[in-house]
């Protein structure tokens, strides 16, 4: 996910990042960024639409349809990194 893999991304660093979250507690952060941006889209009135969030490419394809393209990553000395 953009969120742990590229967190210079301007998609991803216009974010804060609360201090004493790790592990999954940060997962479920940034899944919560994306949630709400769908929704703000949603009640926008929008059906179709797509963003990049920090868990990836969403794609909102009407009929509750909700797709998320994950970024490619590696493990580096230990470490996940993205594959450019």
């Amino acid at each position: 996910m953009p969120w742990l893999v590229r967190p210079d991304d301007p998609a991803v660093a216009r974010y804060p990042r609360p201090a004493g979250l790790d592990g999954d507690l940060m997962r479920f952060y940034a899944l919560g960024i994306d949630a709400c941006r769908i929704a703000i889209a949603l009640l926008d009135g929008q059906q179709r639409f797509e963003f990049v969030g920090v868990t990836g490419r969403i794609a909102v394809q009407g009929a509750g349809f909700v797709e998320r393209v994950p970024v490619a990553a590696t493990f580096r000395d230990g470490r996940s990194v993205a594959v450019e």
